[in-house]
């Protein structure tokens, strides 16, 4: 087992480094089927939240052999991301000061295991941002895609769709695009595709870039660097009523019982049908997807 080093420091207000670790260790096996043999991205904290802390992608020499490597070329190299294999690697990670993991929608093997809609409303507009969850939910349905909830632990909701990945798949990040697009076109008041907050008039922006190669988004299950040390947690679609995005925290996380979502390979559905359905829907209604880069800024 993993030993955690310095229980006693803070790295929440009020919860130490030996309570962040002893979360992750009780919790690992409820994570680890949505981070495991992933190319993961570390928000680390060793000193603290309330300190300066880092995204780290690459993965640390000192790294033992169970947290694998995964090399990626990039434009100036590559990146060796770290791997999580096994139980023991979300422990030892949360040791080294992981407060959050963040995972792209492919595992190593670059075949997408998920399509994720990230709902992003103004601060603090809970009743906005669950209207849009459940506007969301009617939309996916109808193409196709049923989705997962998940809290993001920061003022938003994730609806997450199980792919099946034994497959040759659809490009999902232009799928995840025509969805949002064809949300913003049926509710204009409610949703918005606008990168820049200022254009985006007090709407829930509906953030599909989760989906675009070299993106990631929040691991279920991951804690999140705020105050109340929120947790980003799966829900049933009959709990988000009374759960705001921030309402599970390492507090209340001993009273998580039960896993509120299936086994993602029972629900998994193949993104081919929906993916002509969504199509024929941007054309009935006469919509264009426009080319944009990885900040969302229109291609030239």
């Amino acid at each position: 087992m993993v030993e955690t080093s310095s229980p006693e420091k803070l790295i929440f207000p009020e919860h130490t480094k030996g309570e962040v670790v002893a979360y992750y260790r009780a919790f690992a096996a409820r994570i680890l089927p949505h981070v495991m043999n992933r190319p993961v991205t570390l928000e680390r904290y060793p000193a603290g939240i309330g300190a300066k802390g880092f995204m780290q992608k690459n993965a640390a020499k000192h790294f033992p052999a169970y947290i694998g490597r995964y090399e990626v070329p990039k434009r100036d190299g590559t990146t060796v991301y770290p791997v999580i294999t096994s139980a023991d690697g979300v422990t030892y990670l949360a040791n080294q000061g992981t407060v959050t993991f963040h995972i792209p929608t492919a595992s190593i093997d670059e075949q997408p295991d998920r399509l994720i809609i990230d709902l992003d409303p103004e601060e603090g507009d809970v009743a906005q941002v669950r209207k849009a969850a459940l506007a969301m939910r009617l939309i996916l349905d109808e193409v196709g895609l049923p989705p997962l909830l998940m809290t993001s632990g920061s003022k938003g909701y994730h609806l997450v769709v199980p792919l099946q990945t034994d497959r040759t798949q659809p490009n999902t990040a232009e799928l995840a695009h025509g969805v949002a697009a064809i949300a913003a076109h049926r509710h204009p008041d409610l949703f918005t595709i606008e990168f820049l907050k200022k254009n985006r008039g007090g709407r829930v922006f509906v953030d599909w870039m989760r989906n675009t190669e070299g993106a990631t988004a929040v691991a279920p299950y991951s804690l999140r660097a705020r105050d109340e040390a929120p947790i980003a947690m799966p829900l049933s679609w009959d709990e988000l009523a009374d759960t705001a995005p921030r309402s599970w925290t390492l507090l209340r996380a001993v009273d998580r019982a039960e896993e509120a979502w299936p086994d993602f390979a029972d629900v998994a559905v193949d993104p081919t049908q929906p993916s002509e359905v969504v199509v024929r829907a941007l054309e009935e209604a006469e919509l264009a997807l426009v080319d944009v880069d990885r900040f969302g800024r229109r291609s030239e």
